[in-house]
């Protein structure tokens, strides 16, 4: 069962890093040269891919990490002689894996729920030029602050990266 869950949690893991490294470093990028017209269908389909490809990955991170932190070394689940005992390691990294895991499921759902549908904000034709300058404005404003907090979700994800290799296998539960 164990292996089964290291394996879901690694699969989830690269799902969702795989996709913010093409969304940051293929997808934005290429964004770029496109004309704005094929720009804004695409980025309104990939965004909402993203959006649910990323949520479904960690949602199964979450999912095992929490069944892997109620095994203990033999593959045992926890509490089934009675004692339920985590330690002040297994509260920790309980503690610091839940932080991590809000705030990047924060990023994507302000990424997905938030600034993605603003960036494809449309002027009316009644509103005059006055009135698509100002949605062009909103527009480019919401991508600017996606393409920050895309940056920040990167960020966070390559240092919770990190933080797991160099904690070897200990820093997910039950992978000692």
């Amino acid at each position: 069962m164990k292996v089964i869950l290291l394996f879901v949690f690694g699969m989830g893991w690269s799902v969702y890093l795989g996709g913010a490294l093409v969304m940051a470093w293929v997808w934005r990028p290429l964004q770029k040269g496109l004309p704005p017209g094929q720009t804004g269908i695409l980025c309104l389909k990939m965004g909402r891919i993203y959006k649910y490809l990323a949520l479904a990955s960690l949602g199964l991170v979450a999912l095992s990490w929490a069944v892997l932190g109620l095994i203990d070394h033999h593959g045992v689940l926890v509490g089934t002689n009675g004692v339920f005992e985590v330690g002040l390691s297994g509260l920790v990294r309980g503690i610091v894996g839940a932080t991590i895991w809000l705030a990047l499921v924060g990023f994507v759902l302000v990424m997905g729920v938030f600034l993605h549908p603003s960036s494809h904000i449309r002027a009316e034709t009644t509103q005059g030029e006055a009135g698509r300058e100002k949605m062009k404005e909103m527009r480019l404003k919401s991508i600017s602050r996606m393409n920050r907090v895309l940056k920040a979700e990167l960020a966070t994800a390559l240092g919770a990266t990190l933080i797991m290799a160099m904690s070897s296998a200990t820093v997910i539960p039950g992978g000692h």
